[in-house]
């Protein structure tokens, strides 16, 4: 189930099959845009480098915190 994990970030899953677990936090961004970050158990798969859940969750937070830096920009 989807749920807010901080002010402007949502968490969904994780999500468990055979391979693994992961999920993706989706965070409001900049002028109302919506950011998806993937994340996973493995930080490995194939040729792919994949974020774990706290890498996943700090990209989150930096895209809304962005936002908070470019309201209180254009307010001043």
């Amino acid at each position: 189930m989807p749920r807010v994990v901080s002010p402007g970030v949502v968490e969904v899953g994780p999500f468990f099959d055979r391979l693994g677990s992961g999920g993706y936090f989706i965070a409001k961004a900049v002028d109302g845009r919506r950011e998806f970050h993937w994340y996973t158990e493995y930080a490995k798969q194939g040729e792919q480098f994949l974020m774990t859940r706290d890498e996943a969750f700090d990209n989150a937070l930096d895209a809304v915190e962005m936002t908070r830096a470019s309201r209180e920009r254009r307010a001043a």
